[in-house]
């Protein structure tokens, strides 16, 4: 039975990796940003805790990935950054498949990966005193 789950998991994984693909017009580095995705963490029912998911992105490894706010019934906020989604329970990756194709999602004008190559890497910022040789 594990096995079956797993590999139900991994269809779901690459469902929603072609569904990103398709949404990002094949760039990797575009984030797909969601609104309103929440769930109950599936370990910490008793506790009250929820996820809230801000994007889905493809990372460098080809491995979609989730950046997420986890928060708790005292208070506590925790972000989550760059969760391979393999390691999510086929019960979270329905709800993700269920946002892609509700449409509660969006796409940001450029990429990540583009904003980094037009930044100047030499800062206007200078220290005087790296100038006098001190």
């Amino acid at each position: 039975m594990p096995a079956l789950v797993m590999n139900n998991n991994k269809e779901l994984i690459e469902g929603i990796k072609e569904r990103v693909l398709d949404i990002s017009g094949g760039d990797e580095g575009r984030t797909i940003n969601f609104d309103g995705v929440v769930f109950r963490e599936p370990g910490r029912s008793g506790c009250g805790g929820k996820i809230s998911i801000t994007c889905l992105f493809i990372n460098e490894d080809g491995n979609v990935c989730a950046d997420m706010y986890r928060s708790g019934s005292a208070g506590c906020v925790d972000f989550i950054c760059g969760l391979d989604l393999n390691s999510l329970d086929e019960k979270v990756l329905k709800e993700i498949m269920s946002a892609i194709f509700s449409g509660k999602w969006s796409v940001a004008e450029s990429s990540s990966v583009e904003k980094n190559k037009k930044r100047n890497p030499v800062s206007s910022f200078k220290i005087p005193f790296l100038q006098k040789g001190a």
